[in-house]
């Protein structure tokens, strides 16, 4: 499929290359379905402060700390991570389960949420 879309051959060498450094990582239908719940349910209860991103913070101490651990920010950074969850392609699936495995990273009290899609 990307060989058909790209005509340069340096292009289509970095698309060969992305794609053979891909792992063996396939999910199906339903396991996405629950990812999506989770995440969507993580995102919901950190904008609403229902759990934070490390300890419980007052208003000031957020303040204080600035967005770089904000539960804004991890919410954002989840979207970001799970918003190219398609169980039907497997780049993209790939790019997806990266991506989360950095979020894990950065905010490892929410590893037990993902950790059988990492």
């Amino acid at each position: 499929m990307w060989r058909k879309r790209l005509q340069s051959g340096s292009d289509a060498a970095r698309w060969d290359l992305k794609i053979e450094c891909l792992g063996d990582f396939h999910m199906t239908r339903d396991e996405s379905i629950i990812l999506a719940r989770r995440g969507f349910t993580l995102i919901r209860n950190l904008l609403e402060y229902r759990v934070s991103v490390g300890a419980q913070q007052t208003i000031i101490q957020r303040l204080l700390t600035g967005p770089k651990y904000s539960n804004e920010s991890a919410a954002h950074e989840l979207a970001e991570a799970l918003h190219n969850l398609d169980p039907d392609n497997d780049f993209l699936l790939e790019l997806m389960r990266r991506n989360l495995a950095a979020f894990v990273e950065k905010y490892p009290r929410f590893r037990a949420h993902f950790e059988e899609f990492l």
